[in-house]
């Protein structure tokens, strides 16, 4: 577990979290973002697709609603109408009877048309001659008008016009051989819009057309033109249509009444009702809105409940990784099931034993290189007491005693003197070179190594790559390569000296290959113990990145192959 850390500051002590919390409080971050993302989007798509369905499917519904609406407005009109003619049907069979003409006669026709005005709550009820001359009842003022010369005889009604703002609904059966009509009108208006209205209850408003002006209305229109009419092509709607009405969005349509069915112009009944999808959008959005708040805090918990559930035995994983790093490799990853992250946990603990057996090998090679440093320095140090030291002690009293001597230098004193520093000179030349040659530092490793083959006394065959011939490698590379050659020639020479020697330098894949092989006895490696020449090469071996295999069988030989990357260092011909 990272160890929170402390920072000053001009106001005091600051602490900071642990790195491992940062990054899962980041990791949280995102992960719930991108889940509001998520269920927003999909909220607002599944919005846009339900109100897409809901408006189509409502519209649709409204509409077939305002057409029905419409023809039990047209049916209550119709129904009037029949019984209209049922009425005058009768009295025109009484008047062909009784006859209009006597005086006697004409105060019962009077009081009959009179009681029958009432009874039916009509406008007009009257006996006309056919020059539009009132007979007998009400409709004086109708006379010699369009509303009784333009009246066809018939069961259907006509609209005409009484007077230039005012439309009457007639209906006209001839009497007494056609010489006289019974006319009974009823004025379009708004009171007839009204009694209409109270067949569609309270939701819904009746409009009355008549010579392409409105004659009546339920509803307060706040216009001259015909509601609902296309300014393109003049025509009414004959299919319920959205419009303004009174300030409300509501659903318009007409149907005729006149003599021909499809002119509207002659006489149309309309019908509006409240569009139901007008009000619809603010209450979905407001719904909408609550749900869709209510949705992502629900799946922001749900989100936390399952991330957390997904992410502890990743937090446990990265706390284990913290202490690794840390350098506690006694740490152990731990996964409670066997699914993804327990084999993400199995994959690290196989990484970290592989890292400990790595710590525990280079450990082990360093102790070992400390050693042969060691023995190496003894032995410097030996050669140097028990020969050169030795030598120079010897060598200083000479001099020191022909100093003193008060008789001249004899010549051959000093030969054998200078012959003598000469031969300190060779040896401390041969030591020099048995701890580092010059002509490895010089002239690089293969030179070296075909110095070293030429004084080796047994058969060797060199063979260097073209590309290794002048090419310089790192100095520790170098070193290694060298090193490893002379403690494998020394092995054979030791073991095989009878036998021919291959020794080859090459590069391969970006690596340096050292090849030394014997056609000597050989050994098995699996039954022989590896002494400290072979552990020693493969400690420098592994020093410098590389890898090292010796394959061995009884009767022959022993092959070591090296491989270590490769490290230009420049200098002539290098690559």
């Amino acid at each position: 577990m990272a160890i929170a850390l402390r920072r000053s500051t001009a106001k005091g002590v600051v602490r900071t979290k642990p790195a491992h919390r940062r990054r899962r409080h980041s990791i949280l971050a995102e992960f719930l973002a991108a889940l509001a993302a998520v269920v927003l989007i999909a909220a607002v798509g599944t919005a846009i697709f339900e109100d897409r369905l809901t408006k189509s499917a409502l519209a649709a519904e409204a509409s077939r609603l305002t057409q029905s609406r419409l023809d039990v407005v047209v049916a209550a009109y119709r129904a009037r109408e029949v019984t209209l003619g049922e009425t005058l049907r009768y009295l025109a069979e009484l008047l062909n009877v009784s006859g209009t003409t006597e005086p006697n006669q004409r105060n019962n026709l009077e009081r009959q048309l009179s009681l029958t005005e009432n009874a039916l709550d009509l406008d007009v009820l009257g006996v006309f001659d056919r020059e539009g001359k009132l007979v007998a009842g009400n409709g004086t003022f109708l006379e010699g008008s369009a509303a009784v010369t333009s009246a066809a005889p018939g069961s259907t009604s006509s609209i005409v016009p009484a007077s230039e703002t005012t439309f009457m609904r007639v209906l006209a059966t001839p009497i007494e051989g056609d010489s006289k009509v019974l006319l009974a009108g009823l004025e379009l208006s708004d009171f007839t819009a009204l009694q209409l209205r109270k067949t569609l209850g309270e939701r819904g408003q009746v409009i009355l057309l008549a010579g392409e002006k409105v004659v009546g209305s339920s509803i307060e229109l706040g216009t001259d033109s015909l509601p609902g009419k296309d300014p393109e092509t003049g025509e009414l709607p004959t299919e319920p249509k959205v419009v303004r009405l009174g300030g409300d969005r509501m659903l318009l349509v007409y149907k005729s009444i006149g003599r021909r069915g499809d002119d509207l112009a002659a006489g149309a009944i309309g019908v509006a009702v409240p569009d139901p999808v007008s009000g619809l959008t603010e209450r979905l959005n407001l719904v909408r809105s609550l749900s869709t708040a209510v949705l992502t805090v629900v799946a922001l918990i749900m989100g936390w409940l399952l991330f957390w559930r997904l992410i502890r035995p990743l937090v446990g994983l990265s706390r284990t990784a913290t202490r690794i790093a840390q350098g506690d490799l006694t740490a152990t990853f731990v996964a409670p099931r066997d699914n993804e992250i327990g084999r993400l946990a199995g994959a690290l603990q196989k990484m970290t034993g592989e890292l400990q057996g790595q710590t525990r090998r280079l450990r082990e090679a360093s102790k070992r290189l400390l050693v042969a440093q060691q023995e190496e320095r003894q032995r410097v140090a030996r050669d140097l007491h028990d020969g050169m030291q030795q030598q120079l002690v010897v060598l200083a009293v000479k001099i020191k005693q022909l100093a003193a001597s008060e008789q001249p230098p004899d010549p051959l004193t000093l030969e054998h003197l200078a012959a003598e520093a000469e031969e300190a000179a060779f040896a401390l030349q041969d030591l020099g070179r048995g701890i580092f040659p010059t002509v490895l530092g010089d002239q690089g490793v293969a030179a070296a190594l075909r110095t070293s083959a030429s004084r080796l006394p047994m058969k060797v065959r060199l063979e260097v790559a073209p590309e290794m011939e002048e090419v310089r490698l790192s100095p520790e590379i170098e070193g290694s390569v060298y090193f490893v050659a002379m403690e494998a020639m020394a092995n054979a020479q030791k073991h095989a000296p009878q036998s021919e020697l291959f020794l080859g330098l090459r590069s391969g894949g970006g690596e340096v290959v050292l090849e030394v092989s014997d056609d000597g006895p050989g050994f098995d490696p699996a039954e022989s113990r590896i002494g400290a020449g072979l552990q020693n090469m493969a400690d420098r071996v592994n020093a410098v990145g590389g890898s090292a295999a010796i394959v061995g069988n009884r009767g022959s030989g022993v092959s070591i192959l090296v491989r270590i990357p490769w490290e230009s260092q420049g200098g002539r011909g290098s690559s």
